[in-house]
């Protein structure tokens, strides 16, 4: 006489890790992720059509020298804003130390400069640093 061996009904798991495991959490990490980096495609080819039409917009607005124009849902207006643009990176950096305007400068330093300054000089005084945890996610093969 044969002995049967009892067959136990599994819950197929195949290429899925078990729920409430860290396995489970970073599958679902990169699955939130990867729609999240599809949605930006989207946003970002919107954008660009966006900024296609702002530029033909503004070449239109000037075409015709008007100040601004309307259609049924908007109205675009066309105006001038001065923005700074540095041409003598020396003469300025010159001007901000001789007249203390470092109210000039945007309030960050470079990571990259900093890490090689300090690598080479040592600490830099005034400036500390604080280690900020970070997780890093990559796809597996084929998934």
């Amino acid at each position: 006489m044969a002995v049967r061996k009892k067959t136990v009904a599994r819950k197929k798991t195949k290429g899925k890790a078990k729920k409430d495991t860290l396995g489970h959490l970073i599958d679902e990490w990169k699955q939130l992720r990867d729609r999240r980096m599809q949605s930006q495609k989207s946003v970002d080819a919107l954008a660009r059509q966006e900024r296609e039409l702002e530029y033909q917009v503004l070449a239109r607005l000037q075409e015709q020298d008007l100040p601004g124009a309307s259609g049924v849902l908007a109205t675009a207006t066309r105006d001038l804003v001065r923005v700074p643009q540095v041409k003598d990176w020396e003469a300025f950096y010159e001007y901000v130390l001789e007249n203390e305007a470092l109210d000039l400068l945007e309030r960050r330093i470079s990571r990259l400069a900093w890490r090689d300054r300090e690598e080479l000089e040592g600490p830099i005084p005034g400036v500390g640093s604080e280690q900020l945890a970070r997780v890093r996610l990559t796809s597996k093969r084929g998934k």
